[in-house]
């Protein structure tokens, strides 16, 4: 594979320099398709992060192709999810001669992961002194609107579609009113059991009217067997939040695609969409509350549903490629016989 720096001495050296040096390093000729050099803590980093590539070098070379996208751009994240933990792996690309690129990874995740929640605490300072105002302003109209609907559900002879509708918009009156106890107590979650599949079922359930009229087709993959450890309430919102997005995101007769696996501690739940996918720049900013590309968006569906997350020992990772649709993938801890809800 090195044969194209064993030439002589100072090539030798130079390969000694790239492999005890520096960080991963990987050599690639983008015109013959092929890895030319990779050093030691590249492969050790490949490893972990794609273990069934370590010796397919073509298969190695098309996934990294992949996921840089654009040869012009100089720093590209990887994110993969090892064992329940997000490994993040930065990308320093250059390129010369047109036909060569030179890839140096480095495990940034301690790095993210600080800037992250750096990033998490000022935007929940930032919720924090919205939360008092949006309850002040949803409270009171809402109490107007549950009183205009008693009042409907309390006249005879209703047609039976009518009663349905008013019922579901009663109870969702419901979830918001629980939503505005929790905030105004900042009460401690309920962590329990919670059947997965029947959650899953819930959230559709509600966004059913949407998904009928755009023709969107639904594919489940869930073990109703699958238990989490999370907060009931909360999951529900997650939930919604995300399939409302994948709905949005497909303008019609599109499919969404629900699934699930597990490991020792987590459980994976992935909602994929084939919408357009989103754009990098646009993706760094997802979690960031208030901001939206939607007209009528408020830019929170993303933020609180990683507040919730993490508030359950989770996490929400997104990932997306224009053209290609997203995935979320909500990660909670799994429940089995050793598990303590507490």
């Amino acid at each position: 594979m090195n044969k194209l720096f064993n030439k002589c001495d100072k090539d030798c050296v130079l390969i000694d320099i790239l492999e005890e040096a520096f960080p991963g390093f990987i050599f690639l000729d983008i015109v013959k398709k092929q890895i030319l050099f990779l050093n030691k803590k590249a492969k050790m980093l490949i490893s972990e992060v794609y273990p069934e590539l370590d010796e397919d070098l073509d298969a190695l070379y098309s996934t990294l192709i992949d996921k840089i996208q654009n040869f012009e751009e100089n720093e590209v994240e990887i994110r993969h999810i090892i064992k329940g933990k997000v490994k993040i792996i930065g990308l320093t690309i250059r390129r010369f001669k047109r036909r060569y690129l030179t890839i140096i990874f480095r495990d940034i995740t301690n790095i993210v992961k600080l800037q992250e929640t750096i990033e998490r605490q000022n935007n929940a300072l930032r919720m924090e002194l919205m939360t008092s105002t949006l309850i002040h302003e949803i409270a009171n109209p809402l109490a107007n609107i549950r009183a205009a609907l008693e009042l409907l559900l309390s006249k005879e002879n209703l047609p039976e579609d009518v009663a349905e509708i008013l019922h579901r918009a009663f109870k969702g009156t419901d979830t918001i009113n629980n939503l505005i106890r929790r905030l105004r107590s900042r009460s401690e979650l309920l962590i329990q059991k919670i059947a997965i599949k029947q959650s899953i079922n819930e959230a559709l359930q509600i966004c059913s009217t949407k998904i009928k009229d755009k023709k969107i087709t639904i594919d489940i993959n869930v073990d109703e067997s699958i238990c989490v450890l999370g907060d009931q309430i909360s999951l529900n919102q997650i939930l919604r939040n995300i399939i409302d997005n994948s709905i949005e995101a497909i303008e019609e007769e599109g499919s969404i695609e629900i699934t699930s696996c597990y490991d020792e501690n987590f459980v994976h739940i992935k909602i994929s969409d084939d919408g357009p996918g989103i754009e990098e720049d646009i993706k760094k900013h997802i979690f960031t509350p208030f901001f939206t590309t939607k007209p009528e968006g408020t830019g929170l569906g993303l933020p609180l549903s990683l507040r919730l997350a993490k508030k359950m020992s989770g996490d929400l990772i997104v990932e997306s490629k224009p053209g290609h649709g997203t995935t979320v993938t909500l990660l909670l801890r799994r429940c089995n016989e050793k598990s303590n809800p507490g």
